[in-house]
């Protein structure tokens, strides 16, 4: 199969450190409280009622209760000490190198702010210029909805049938991308969210990330059921 790039998820995907969410659920009750000078109790109030209209992702929710997402996520960068909570990745920064190795044009999509998803590259060690596309709630649309897809797919200048998608949600990110014709890979890493149904909807199923050069190699060579 000719496959010329991946596009990988961020949370739950490649940043799978349960500290990280754990402070996440803490403070971003406060930074919201803030923005909006509320108390955090009439914040989760708003998310509370605000989630019987928004069935997936919580950018959508933020924005649903009159939020900008890109400020909320700065002010959610300033406030977490990310570095502390996120330990470098030296077997995934070799694993993307090995990817960059093997031809393949490498993209970051994520529904979180850009100045998060830095932070969280630069904690997770990944380096400098491994990503050839960073796609972020900033400058796209938001999953599960199509339009970051495609945008992600024409910065890389690719077909959805010559990439692939790796996420650990079905709803969010896996049955979008295999709708637009792309090859999937599940990543059961389950940090966010025990979601099961509809995993068939996957090309293919993975539980160990640094597992996947070798899964590409073998969708390249036809090898893999």
């Amino acid at each position: 199969m000719q496959i010329d790039g991946i596009i990988f998820d961020m949370d739950g995907t490649l940043n799978r450190s349960q500290k990280y969410y754990d402070v996440y659920q803490l403070t971003y009750p406060k930074v919201l409280s803030i923005i909006l000078n509320k108390s955090e109790k009439e914040v989760i109030t708003l998310l509370n009622a605000g989630k019987r209209s928004i069935k997936h992702g919580f950018t959508k929710l933020i924005q649903h209760i009159g939020v900008d997402s890109s400020l909320f996520f700065a002010r959610m960068a300033e406030a977490m000490p990310i570095n502390e909570l996120i330990e470098k990745d030296e077997r995934l920064r070799t694993m993307m190198r090995d990817l960059k190795g093997a031809n393949l044009s490498l993209a970051l999509h994520s529904n979180t702010g850009r100045s998060l998803v830095e932070g969280i590259i630069t904690a997770l060690g990944i380096g400098e210029g491994v990503f050839d596309v960073i796609v972020t709630s900033d400058e796209s649309g938001l999953k599960p909805d199509p339009e970051p897809y495609l945008y992600t797919l024409s910065k890389l200048g690719l077909a959805p049938n010559r990439s692939i998608y790796v996420g650990d949600r079905i709803e969010m990110e896996i049955k979008t991308a295999k709708h637009l014709g792309m090859t999937t890979i599940l990543l059961a890493s389950r940090v966010i969210t025990s979601e099961e149904a509809g995993a068939d909807l996957a090309s293919y199923e993975i539980d160990n990330l640094y597992a996947i050069p070798e899964m590409v190699s073998n969708i390249r060579n036809n090898s893999v059921s």
